[in-house]
């Protein structure tokens, strides 16, 4: 499991792994990545709403981080083979290939090129128990329902 802190305290990161070790994760498993104030992270966001990808490149950017946009799973893929992403959100259900498969295919990537692991957030309008077991399995480490309040949102981030 990735976990990425941006903009926070070391001393922060270091209490967001302890909580998550407690409920059973092994701390080899835990890969941590801190961006502090004076970085710049790059993040992905996949989704097929037009709007909803223009409204968060937009709030993203005015909080610092430098944003690209994938309108479905196989331009993600794409983008994510072509430059490393910290962070990347990803819609589930988008025409052609689906976002849980589109995470799979760049994780598989990332390990095979071993270009470093992106952190994964999931946006998602339909929610079920077998897609949240399906994203921790590919250690998501969150999970947002549309629709969301962007100050949330910003948490999460």
């Amino acid at each position: 499991m990735t976990i990425l802190i941006l903009n926070q305290s070391i001393a922060f990161a270091i209490d967001r792994v302890k909580g998550i070790m407690r409920y059973g994760m092994k701390k080899e498993a835990v890969c941590l990545a801190v961006i502090t104030d004076t970085e710049k992270a790059y993040l992905l966001v996949i989704d097929d709403d037009p709007l909803l990808t223009r409204t968060l490149k937009r709030a993203l950017e005015r909080e610092g981080y430098c944003v690209d946009v994938a309108h479905d799973g196989y331009e993600g893929i794409k983008k994510a083979k072509s430059g490393f992403f910290h962070l990347i959100l990803c819609d589930i259900r988008m025409p052609g290939l689906e976002g849980l498969m589109t995470i799979q295919h760049i994780q598989d990537f990332q390990k095979k090129a071993g270009a470093g692991k992106s952190g994964f957030i999931v946006i998602t309008a339909y929610d079920s128990p077998e897609s949240r077991s399906r994203a921790c399995q590919l250690g998501v480490t969150d999970f947002l329902l549309k629709p969301f309040d962007l100050d949330k949102f910003r948490e999460v981030i």
